[in-house]
């Protein structure tokens, strides 16, 4: 015969006893106490509460300094293109073939004349593509933060001259800005970073052509448009070789339609004609007026940019626009 020994719920339950980590309390009056352990919370005894510390700035508060990283990098510290100097190369894989882009900073630069760009200057870096013939070209982007109290990540123009027409630069001046990263602190935040809309209009010259001969037609001027919704997705832990293998990312999703529209009417064959890296890369075929595509793309605090891939939108087919990985990178707080 078996006997079963009953244990009342109560006595079990009592017998279970929380723990509670014995965390040193900031007795000071006012200010924050290094030597012992500021929690910044119920623990804290200060006369005078504290705030939580967000600041981007290394260790200020003692051990439990709640800064989300040390070391401030300038602007925006998951794309730090202030310096000059820093170089970021990728592998560039598109429909046209596969070739590399090399990307340098050159610092803070003026914008460029003659557009109607709603900035006067920005953080601005070269982008090379070389090995592909039909694509090769080089461009300048300007980049500014703060805008509007917003301190995110925007472009704000850009310029590109193709190096098989090297004589008719293009430039591109934002009427606003395109915001491409939420701030840091959204980042981290309990619920992420909101997505948020964007509507870009780009005001585009080419000051060196001034007219079609065969039509007397002036086409030195265009407009492009960038309307889209950006969803942030969060932080992932991608491999990235050129990086030691894998890092954690910020990857944020883009669907957006571009369209050109000529500002004097008619077609825009002309900028197709002289800029086919330009409406290539963003999708554009042939006489396109418009493309829809969707994009992600991966940041590395310290780093910036560090994997792209762009299809065209609805993605039923996979219809590969361009992607590019990170190869190896220069003068930047983070590149190895």
């Amino acid at each position: 015969m078996r006997r079963l020994l009953l244990v009342s719920p109560v006595f079990a339950l009592a017998c279970i006893v929380p723990y509670y980590p014995v965390v040193p309390k900031d007795t000071d009056v006012s200010t924050d106490d290094t030597t012992a352990q500021d929690t910044d919370g119920a623990a804290d005894t200060d006369v005078t509460a504290d705030t939580a510390d967000t600041a981007l700035t290394p260790s200020d508060d003692g051990p439990s300094d709640t800064d989300l990283a040390a070391g401030n990098y300038g602007c925006h510290n998951f794309d730090p293109v202030e310096s000059t100097g820093w170089i970021r190369k990728y592998s560039l894989n598109t429909a046209s073939g596969r070739g590399t882009e090399k990307w340098t900073g050159l610092g803070n630069q003026t914008m460029p004349t003659g557009t109607a760009a709603a900035f006067a200057d920005g953080w601005a870096y070269s982008v090379v593509i070389t090995g592909l013939p039909a694509l090769n070209s080089t461009s300048t982007y300007f980049n500014r933060c703060g805008v509007q109290g917003d301190d995110g990540a925007f472009e704000v123009g850009f310029t590109q001259e193709n190096s098989q027409k090297p004589t008719f630069p293009l430039k591109a001046g934002a009427q606003n800005a395109r915001k491409y990263l939420p701030d840091e602190v959204s980042m981290h935040g309990v619920f992420g970073a909101n997505p948020w809309h964007v509507d870009m209009k780009y005001d585009m010259k080419v000051p060196a052509y001034k007219l079609i001969p065969q039509q007397g037609w002036a086409y030195d001027s265009a407009k492009l448009t960038y309307v889209g919704d950006v969803t942030p997705i969060g932080f992932e832990t991608i491999n990235v070789p050129v990086l030691g293998g894998d890092v954690e990312a910020y990857h944020v999703n883009y669907t957006y339609t571009m369209a050109q529209k000529n500002s004097a009417g008619g077609l825009f064959d002309i900028f197709n004609q002289l800029f086919a890296p330009l409406t290539s890369l963003f999708g554009f075929q042939g006489n396109d007026l418009s493309v829809s595509a969707v994009a992600d793309q991966w940041y590395v605090r310290g780093v910036g940019l560090v994997k792209e891939e762009v299809y065209r939108y609805p993605a039923t087919t996979q219809e590969l626009i361009r992607e590019k990985n990170l190869t190896q990178c220069s003068g930047l707080p983070l590149c190895p």
